[in-house]
């Protein structure tokens, strides 16, 4: 078993493949198993995505800083509207 986990790990990492697609490869591994595996592995990429997500929430919206030049025309747009 030891020598099928090291070379399925060397193939998936030589040539890049996905490590889910080496799973049924596994020796003696059942559909159960590979189904739990599945679904274990789901459940981590969810928890994965919340995790993100609430990263992205706390760095709030990216603003530009204001320029001294963008004053200006913010007054000169609002004059403009009310002088119609």
């Amino acid at each position: 078993m030891a020598q099928s986990a090291d070379a399925l790990g060397k193939l998936g990492d030589s040539l890049e493949i996905p490590k889910q697609g080496l799973w049924p490869m596994v020796p003696k591994v059942t559909r159960a198993t590979l189904a739990e595996w599945k679904r274990l592995a789901d459940e981590g990429n969810v928890d994965k995505r919340i995790v993100e997500a609430a990263a992205g929430m706390r760095q709030g919206p990216v603003r530009q800083p204001a320029t001294p030049s963008s004053f200006g025309s913010e007054a000169m747009n609002d004059q403009s509207s009310t002088t119609g």
